[in-house]
Order: C-alpha cells, then sequence, then structure tokens
C-alpha cells in the first residue's frame, strides 16, 4: 500500500513541476510577447513619422522589395542575388547615393543595376531623368539603370530615357 501511495505522490510531484515549468513558460512568453508588442509600437511611429515627413524611405523600400523578388524569380541561374537599399557607391568622379542596387557576374563580367525611385505627387521632371544619367555615366561601364516612380514622367523625361537606355516603371497603387 505504501509503495501505491509513493507512486501517487511521485506523479503528484512530477504533475506539480510540470505545471511550474508550464507557468514559468507562459510567464516567459508573457515577457516576450511584450517585448515584441513594444518593439511593434515603436516601429509603427517611426512608419508613421516617415508617412508624414514622406521621405520616401518607405518607397524605396519596396522598390527593394519588389526587385528583390524579380531577381528571385527571373535569375534562377543564379544565386544569393541581395538587392540593396540605400548603398553609396563611388563613382569615376564622386560618392553616389543608391536608393537600390544589385549586382551579378555572368562569364567573367560584373553586371551592376542601379534604381532611382521617386515617391512623388508629380510627374518626373526631365532635369532629373539627366542628372540620373550623369550618375550612370560616373559610374563603371555597363551599369544598368532603372528609374521606378508613382505619379509618371513628363514626356521628355520618357523620350530622353528610352534615347539613354534607361528603363522606367510606375511603381503605384492600380487606378
Amino acid at each position: 500500500m505504501k509503495n501505491k501511495i509513493m507512486w501517487k505522490d511521485v506523479t503528484l510531484i512530477v504533475l506539480a513541476i510540470l505545471l511550474i515549468f508550464s507557468m514559468c513558460r507562459i510567464h516567459t512568453l508573457k515577457q516576450s510577447n511584450k517585448k515584441l508588442y513594444s518593439q511593434n509600437l515603436e516601429l509603427n511611429h517611426q512608419l508613421a513619422t516617415l508617412k508624414e515627413k514622406n521621405t520616401g524611405l518607405e518607397y524605396e523600400k519596396m522598390a527593394q522589395i519588389v526587385f528583390q523578388q524579380i531577381v528571385n524569380s527571373d535569375l534562377k541561374v543564379f544565386q544569393n542575388i541581395e538587392v540593396k537599399h540605400d548603398i553609396d557607391i563611388k563613382g569615376k568622379t564622386a560618392m553616389h547615393q543608391i536608393d537600390v542596387y544589385w549586382e551579378f557576374e555572368m562569364g567573367g563580367i560584373i553586371y551592376r543595376n542601379i534604381v532611382q525611385a521617386k515617391d512623388w505627387k508629380s510627374k518626373v521632371p526631365l532635369k532629373e531623368m539627366l542628372a540620373f544619367k550623369a550618375i550612370l555615366d560616373d559610374l563603371p561601364a555597363g551599369t544598368a539603370g532603372i528609374y521606378v516612380c508613382k505619379s509618371g514622367y513628363q514626356s521628355g523625361a520618357v523620350d530622353y530615357a528610352k534615347m539613354h537606355g534607361i528603363n522606367i516603371y510606375e511603381l503605384r497603387e492600380p487606378k
């Protein structure tokens, strides 16, 4: 009879330990969730601040994600191409801030791609396309230029881009 009581006692002790362990785990998870909730609030605050200021940062990051998806789906032959956001590249004469960038090598040749992303309410004018072409000319030969905007392009900018091999896109919500 004592052996049975001992096993019951042991079972109860094991169950109590498991209950205590579970309660500790729940407490730890609650603390983790509080921390994640706090971090989420901070990120939402930062995002709201960025939206108010319209720094273009959110739009640039969206362009980065879009081009990363394109690279991942279209260029399966290439492995581990990282599409980077907001980097500085040294040109022949100056440093240039690039919104989105990626490169890959094929046949011993490095192919570079730069993206200028504009979250503007107005159409991109010709002078912006001229400035972008100047950056392309300062970077190593063969660097491809892509211009992405939300509101379209003035006709002079479209013509200039076509004549100089600059790919232009509108990245926006469907109308």
